[in-house]
């Protein structure tokens, strides 16, 4: 091979890259137009919440994952979200509405902010029921150390998106 034949194979291949990077790009921002409108919904409705039982302020983080018709198992769940597993750690799914039945209800000795974040929970949990009607887990990810990781997912078209996030517990 000559330099000038090896020259034009580099150039070909990297706009070769940069079309693929473009179009994936340009093909990703239309499918997330509704994603975009779903992540604002999800994310204004999660202000303020705090995740019960967390030694630390509750941060929410929009999630999404292409490819899925139906929810994963825990096993198919963690490995598409990258949970941080070590040993002694693990994920399971929980069902969806026992688990925000559990943090949406008022308790007589919640002081005011606990009760509004409860009623928050039950609020995220009518948005998620609009959102993706009954196709809902919740996912818990313990690391095998503090920080478990909490997903509340849904499915919407050909993909899961939900609320991520991360419960401290000693």
């Amino acid at each position: 091979m000559n330099m000038k034949t090896i020259r034009d194979s580099i150039v070909t291949f990297v706009v070769v890259s940069v079309l693929v990077a473009l179009s994936g790009a340009d093909y990703s921002v239309a499918q997330s137009i509704q994603g975009d409108k779903t992540e604002e919904r999800l994310m204004r409705a999660s202000e303020g919440l705090q995740y019960p039982g967390s030694e630390s302020d509750s941060t929410w983080t929009f999630v999404s994952y292409r490819g899925f018709a139906e929810l994963p198992d825990a096993a198919t769940f963690e490995r598409v979200s990258g949970c941080p597993v070590t040993e002694g750690g693990g994920t399971v799914r929980l069902d969806f509405d026992h688990t925000l039945d559990r943090l949406g209800t008022v308790q007589s000795w919640m002081d005011q902010g606990q009760i509004e974040s409860a009623r928050g929970f039950r609020k995220l949990q009518s948005l998620f029921h609009r959102t993706f009607a009954d196709d809902l887990a919740v996912y818990r990810c313990e690391t095998g150390g503090a920080e478990v990781y909490i997903y509340f997912i849904g499915v919407d078209e050909d993909r899961l998106a939900g609320l991520l996030t991360i419960s401290i517990e000693t």
